[in-house]
């Protein structure tokens, strides 16, 4: 892949938006926008809380055993708060993201990508197989709206979640059935992404970003159309989450 730097990123982004009018650039979230993974902090937190049903532990344990139950983990680890409220949920969110140290896992040339896309007044959309509660809870404190998050989403009825989720859940080719869903048929410019299972998101697009890219992800790297490498801040110097 080729290696390609914040401002030459941003130039094509821009050409694109002038040329295809109305149009969004995804974001992956756990591995693009940051190091680590929310999702695995959520299911952390969960698996020590003694409120949480045992039968829900069981199945999660026994899903993250098997390499080939990746997407049900995702599902079990959205519906952990099954029989919670939506506000209770959100704070849940909340204490799961208090304390991680954000400064030093924010990808800085991500951040920076944020700041300038938003400059052109392109809209920014966030794509993450992670429960919806805890991606909202991190991208508004990037300046991200809510609205613009899709991610794995349990079902409410009354105010209270159930069992279930929305389905597709936004992972591999769900990502791009999820947000076509979000926008309709508006231009889709740029996509950024780090590993395999991002890679239906990355052919979507027009403009294809690996950022910090796994190695599963390099090993695919030639099926994706045009796939560049975003150069990656050797000293990351980003806005904290606030």
């Amino acid at each position: 892949m080729i290696l390609q730097d914040e401002g030459m990123m941003l130039e094509r982004i821009a050409t694109a938006a002038a040329r295809r009018p109305n149009g969004v650039v995804a974001f992956d979230a756990d591995g693009t926008l940051w190091g680590g993974d929310v999702g695995e902090d959520w299911l952390s937190v969960m698996r020590s809380d003694d409120s949480i049903a045992r039968a829900w532990l069981d199945e999660t344990h026994a899903a993250d055993a098997d390499p080939a139950a990746e997407e049900r983990l995702m599902e079990l680890v959205a519906l952990g708060l099954t029989g919670r409220s939506a506000e209770a949920v959100s704070a849940y969110a909340q204490r799961v993201i208090a304390p991680i140290d954000w400064p030093s896992r924010l990808h800085g040339e991500t951040i920076a990508m944020l700041s300038g896309i938003a400059r052109l007044d392109v809209d920014i959309f966030v794509v993450s197989a992670s429960p919806r509660a805890i991606v909202e809870a991190c991208v508004s404190r990037l300046g991200i709206a809510t609205e613009r998050v899709v991610a794995t989403t349990p079902m409410f009825r009354d105010g209270v979640m159930v069992g279930e989720v929305e389905r597709p859940i936004p992972y591999g080719e769900g990502k791009v059935t999820c947000l076509r869903r979000a926008i309709g048929d508006r231009p889709w410019l740029a996509a950024f992404a780090d590993n395999h299972f991002d890679a239906a998101m990355l052919r979507a697009c027009e403009i294809a970003v690996a950022v910090r890219p796994k190695a599963a992800l390099r090993r695919i790297a030639d099926s994706i159309p045009g796939l560049v490498e975003l150069a990656p801040r050797t000293q990351s110097n980003p806005q904290p989450i606030r």
